[in-house]
């Protein structure tokens, strides 16, 4: 087994199904939902790629495609847990948006059991849409 050194501030790509990638992209998506005044949910169709990078925390770097869902929201209740935001349905006339996000994760701010991805950097300026 090789390991792969990580050099401090540098990017290392990672595979977009390992479980950090998947996490910081849930913990993205649950954002971008609940900063969002679109009255549908959206959700992840496809993983380009992903990174991570050694900065004061982990840096995750994430591109992929979104869509809006079937999925309408309320306002007034809680938002979709990740399960349930998979088994909505992506309006199938829309096309898909092409997103970068970064999340920082910072685990010796860690609460409790739960995440260790506390700080995210996915206010509507980081969001950078590259549409095609």
């Amino acid at each position: 087994c090789r390991k792969q050194a990580i050099t401090v501030g540098g990017k290392q790509r990672i595979s977009v199904k390992s479980k950090q990638a998947q996490n910081a992209l849930h913990h993205a998506i649950l954002k971008m939902n609940a900063e969002s005044d679109e009255k549908f949910y959206s959700r992840p169709v496809h993983i380009d790629r992903a990174f991570k990078q050694i900065v004061n925390g982990i840096k995750y770097i994430i591109v992929f495609k979104y869509a809006p869902t079937e999925c309408q929201k309320n306002f007034d209740e809680r938002l979709l847990t990740k399960q349930e935001l998979d088994e909505c349905k992506v309006i199938e006339s829309s096309k898909p948006l092409k997103c970068r996000v970064e999340v920082l994760d910072k685990p010796w701010l860690e609460k409790s059991a739960g995440t260790k991805l506390e700080e995210l950097e996915t206010s509507t300026s980081r969001y950078k849409l590259m549409n095609k």
